[in-house]
């Protein structure tokens, strides 16, 4: 037995079961980030992914060492990557780090895990993919053009 809900056009039902446009199967559903995936989607830095994954990659592996729980935010090469790029900061006070002052310290108690660098890893090929893409728009944007066109 299969009935049509009228208001939503192709949703059917067959004995019981949604189905999808047609008596197919419904799509995937939609999942939603993370708060971490959120924020490191705002990221548009390689070098940021970079420096971000090898911190917590040096947490990850040696969670008592002392000395890869504490960044220095006035550092230059942090700075440029860290501080000076919208949504990095964000990024690791999402994953535990606390600022305080010129460092980024990560609590006592407080661990990450290879599943935050595998989320940082996974940023930065979205990342990547997405400049690969706007590159390609934009190459055939100059090949082209209206004078091309009309020879």
């Amino acid at each position: 037995q299969r009935t049509c809900n009228k208001t939503i056009v192709g949703l059917c039902t067959s004995a019981g079961r949604e189905m999808g446009y047609a008596g197919y199967a419904p799509g995937h559903k939609v999942v939603e980030k993370t708060p971490l995936q959120a924020k490191l989607a705002a990221i548009k830095s390689t070098a940021s992914f970079d420096i971000m994954e090898k911190l917590t990659r040096n947490v990850a592996q040696a969670p008592a060492e002392e000395k890869f729980r504490q960044i220095r935010l006035s550092n230059e090469k942090i700075k440029a990557v860290l501080v000076d790029v919208a949504g990095s900061l964000d990024a690791m006070i999402e994953m535990g780090w606390v600022h305080e002052g010129e460092f980024l310290k990560l609590p006592e108690g407080s661990k990450l895990s290879m599943a935050e660098v595998r989320e940082i890893d996974e940023a930065r090929r979205q990342f990547a993919k997405e400049e690969e893409e706007a590159l390609k728009r934009r190459a055939l944007k100059r090949t082209i053009t209206p004078e091309r066109m009309t020879g």
